[in-house]
Parts: C-alpha cells; sequence; structure tokens
C-alpha cells in the first residue's frame, strides 16, 4: 500500500470512529517494535535526516494497533518535516499501566503568540 492508500484508510478510519461507525480494536501489542518498523518504513522518505532511538526493554500495550499506527506516523513525520537534522524518539514504560512516547526534534519550535 502506497503513502496515499494508507493517508486514505487513516482519514476514513478517523471519520468513522468521530461518528461513531466503528469500534476499536483492542490488542496486546509491542510498543517497541511498532516504533521500530515504522521508523523502518519512514526513515527511507527522508534520507537526509536522521532518526535516534533509544533502546528501551519490550513493553506490550493493549491498544488499537491501526489508530497507534496512525498516530506515531503523523507525529513522526511532523517531527521530520519541521527537523534540521534529527528527530529523538524514546519509549518511556515507568511501571506496567503507563507508557510516553516522547518525540523531539532540532527544529525551531512552536512560535508562541
Amino acid at each position: 500500500m502506497d503513502e496515499l492508500d494508507l493517508l486514505t484508510d487513516s482519514v476514513l478510519a478517523l471519520s468513522k470512529l468521530k461518528h461513531r461507525s466503528t469500534s476499536l480494536n483492542f490488542k496486546y501489542i509491542n510498543i517497541n517494535q511498532l516504533v521500530d518498523e515504522r521508523i523502518q518504513s519512514i526513515a527511507p522518505l527522508n534520507p537526509d535526516k536522521k532518526i535516534l532511538r533509544n533502546a528501551a526493554k519490550p513493553f506490550s500495550a493493549e491498544v488499537d494497533q491501526f489508530f497507534m499506527q496512525t498516530i506515531i506516523d503523523k507525529i513522526l513525520k511532523n517531527a521530520l518535516y519541521y527537523c534540521k537534522n534529527a528527530v529523538n524518539i524514546n519509549v518511556i514504560n515507568n511501571d506496567r499501566h503507563n507508557l510516553k512516547i516522547v518525540v523531539s526534534d532540532d527544529g525551531p519550535g512552536i512560535i508562541r503568540r
């Protein structure tokens, strides 16, 4: 599936979710593996920029894989678009009930008004 197909699927799925005509499909997945897969998929689209990843211990969470993948993709692509040279991704799990995915870049940041 190419980028346009994925984008179309994402928009349709989000629209269905917004109008409550679809339900979430929760299952346990390895979050680190999903993040690594998304990096491998997106990195070739930005060969002039680096994606740096921490080596977190394996962590599984019960999520809707499609929506989690969509969220990771959108945040990662946004960070790559606005960064100068590199994006950092850290998956942090302090305990078995909390997960934090921190994405940062060396771009100009959000302009405060």
